[in-house]
């Protein structure tokens, strides 16, 4: 992911101005700057690598270096409310049961309609904790 400056130094939690430092200490260089000067982006995964390697432990420990998070960024999760999944796995049910064979099958959309209440129960579980 190419993010700009500022936006690293906020995924990181440091400020804006540390990251030009490490860009001029090198701890930042090569593969993780994309462009040159003003409009350069940083390649969040690698530049994340890089300071693991370089970024010095003692000052990882110190009060400014604490608050640094160098975790690899969580890709976003898709949002999808309860009742729109809901309408989806019905759907998706109907047109399952619509193309069995239920006699041959043995299966009938009550059992369906069943078990997707189970998932129902599950995600919704899921989703408030």
């Amino acid at each position: 992911m190419l993010v700009s400056k500022s936006q690293f130094a906020k995924i990181i939690n440091v400020h804006r101005s540390r990251i030009s430092h490490h860009i001029a200490d090198g701890k930042i260089d090569g593969a993780a700057i994309v462009g040159t000067g003003r409009k350069s982006l940083i390649d969040v995964d690698v530049a994340i690598r890089q300071l693991q390697l370089r970024l010095d432990d003692n000052q990882m420990c110190g009060l400014n270096g604490l608050s640094t998070n160098l975790s690899p960024p969580k890709p976003p999760v898709p949002t999808i409310s309860v009742s729109e999944l809901a309408e989806r796995v019905e759907e998706a049910l109907e047109g399952y049961a619509a193309g069995l064979k239920r006699e041959r099958l043995g299966v009938s959309i009550d059992i369906l309609r069943a078990e997707f209440a189970r998932v129902q129960d599950c995600v919704a579980l899921a989703s408030c904790g």
